[in-house]
């Protein structure tokens, strides 16, 4: 989910821009860039999260986790940190 949300922004990590195919892809893109790290304003779109998944609370920390993660250290060493996790749990 992340990454979907780091990718609605609409430009990479070297700001080059992507194009977003979606029928919503300029709500989304304008949600995405005022949230950045925070996916607040994303998962509250009740038509795709619904009432209860963009409300939990552990839905959201997990998502917000992963999002910062990938704004603040890019997507290879975010992935690479996921990867470690895994690998120790």
């Amino acid at each position: 989910m992340a990454c979907w949300f780091r990718y609605l922004a609409g430009t990479d990590e070297k700001g080059n821009a992507l194009a977003i195919v979606d029928r919503r892809a300029d709500e989304l893109r304008k949600l995405a860039r005022r949230g950045g790290k925070d996916p607040g304003l994303l998962l509250a779109i009740k038509e795709i999260f619904g009432d209860r998944l963009g409300a939990s609370p552990l839905f959201r920390d997990q998502v917000s986790r992963a999002l910062r993660s990938l704004y603040e250290r890019g997507a290879r060493a975010a992935l690479a940190e996921v990867i470690r996790q895994r690998r120790t749990s």
